[in-house]
């Protein structure tokens, strides 16, 4: 297969996702054949990753007219199959609940109280996405459509936007990886298939970190902040991944902190007027769940039968949280690696590990690759492999997940519950050991120098 045939598989995997994802077969032999799809989707996938994040020549063949005239027309048709998958695949996953949520909000009704409960599931989410009612007695795809468009920008202004960067990767190049990023599985199956409120946060995190390395923008300590502090009050952990933007060059930004807290505490106010003390539900009802998903911790817990481990994840997620911010200040790492390592190695040993969670982290690679093309950062071959590998385990589940139903029985479930978390811990510590080497290296690649 040629590298132009092989590229244009990895563009349509996704419409087959989709389309694979229709019947249902959670065991053997059809669950072996969605692995061995999503597999090798997934490796097609990295393969160009790995091209892009290390400037490989292997990337000419983007440059024939025959590529480029694929990439241009597949911009266009893409962009409108996003869309229209976005609102003809309807209520999905997480998004019914959400629905439910939103006309009991509209009805006058308390979104965390009793009343809630007595008719779906309990709320976990914070006042931001509380106002998406609005939108939702209007339509109830239309948040779902809002969610959509702002992750598809906010991926279009880490591709195409200006950034303070002394190089900068090719015109037609940023094209294609805005399609492989854009197109992945993982983002159209949690977007335009399940519409989470996940891309919203996305989409905001990643508006908080372009802002910082934007060539034109002022005051960008102030709207990180702000849109930090709008994304951690719609879901919390945005929070966590806003702890690395405090210190910055063993200094703490006072315009980000108090942009920070004070827009927290304005949101916090306002939601306090409007719902009561039932505001501050989703905090304690997250810190009391169990754990689930592919969360090493959750899959702990199915061998520790009289030992709750999840009674000590949030000291554990304080206690990492803190020892990244002793490695951001000794190593005066720069905002990019430091928010990424930050988020990841948190989200890791979180009790909860379901997948949209890690949205952020596909979403993020045109800025990562752009990051990492500027003349003063350059990583081993070895390093940009662990990191690829990750990503793609991301959308290999995410894959195998949509095509399988849900992974919720027989064969499925229990590769989902025993054999997932267990690689996927193994190639997170991979990654986890070369960010440490490099930061305790003599030559700090990673550091702020400028």
């Amino acid at each position: 297969m040629s590298k132009f045939s092989l590229f244009k598989f990895t563009v349509f995997t996704p419409i087959l996702t989709l389309i694979f994802g229709w019947p249902i077969a959670e065991n053997s032999p059809g669950f072996i054949l969605y692995g061995i799809f999503a597999l090798i989707a997934s490796i097609a996938l990295g393969y160009f990753l790995y091209l892009f994040l290390t400037n490989s020549e292997e990337l000419n063949f983007l440059c024939s007219k025959r590529s480029k005239n694929f990439i241009n027309r597949s911009l266009k048709i893409g962009l409108g199959l996003f869309l229209l998958v976005t609102i003809t695949f309807g209520q999905r996953f997480d998004y019914k609940s959400y629905v439910l949520q939103w006309d009991l909000i509209s009805r006058g009704l308390d979104p965390w109280g009793l009343d809630f409960i007595a008719e779906s599931s309990r709320n976990a989410y914070g006042p931001i996405h509380n106002l998406f009612h609005i939108f939702n007695s209007i339509s109830p795809i239309l948040p779902k459509v809002i969610f959509v468009l702002f992750l598809i920008y906010s991926i279009y202004l880490i591709t195409f936007g200006e950034l303070k960067f002394k190089e900068d990767i090719e015109k037609l190049n940023k094209k294609s990886l805005f399609i492989l990023t854009l197109f992945s599985p993982m983002v159209v199956i949690t977007g335009a298939n399940y519409g989470v409120n996940d891309c919203f946060v996305t989409s905001l995190m990643i508006f908080s970190i372009y802002f910082q390395y934007s060539k034109n923008l002022k005051r960008k300590s102030l709207f990180s902040g702000i849109f930090i502090a709008l994304a951690g009050m719609t879901k919390i952990y945005p929070f966590i991944f806003g702890l690395a933007f405090i210190i910055r060059k063993r200094r703490i930004d006072w315009e980000y902190f108090i942009s920070l807290v004070s827009s927290t505490l304005a949101i916090a106010y306002f939601s306090f007027l409007t719902w009561g003390p039932s505001s501050f539900t989703p905090f304690f009802f997250n810190s009391g769940r169990t754990g689930g998903g592919i969360s090493f911790m959750n899959y702990i817990n199915q061998y520790f039968y009289n030992f709750d481990i999840n009674n000590f994840n949030t000291l554990l997620l304080v206690i990492i949280a803190i020892l990244n911010l002793i490695i951001i200040y000794f190593y005066r790492l720069d905002l990019l690696p430091s928010s990424i390592f930050m988020l990841a190695s948190t989200l890791s040993v979180y009790k909860l590990g379901y997948s949209h969670f890690f949205l952020l982290f596909i979403c993020i690679i045109p800025l990562l690759t752009r990051y990492l093309h500027s003349n003063k950062y350059k990583l081993s071959n070895e390093t940009i492999k662990s990191m690829v590998l990750w990503i793609s385990f991301l959308n290999f589940y995410q894959i195998l997940y949509n095509c399988s139903g849900g992974m919720w029985n027989g064969d499925a479930r229990y590769f989902r519950e025993q054999i997932v978390p267990l690689v996927f811990l193994i190639l997170t510590f991979n990654i986890f050991r070369k960010f440490i080497t490099i930061i305790n290296s003599k030559n700090y690649y990673l550091s702020s120098i400028d």
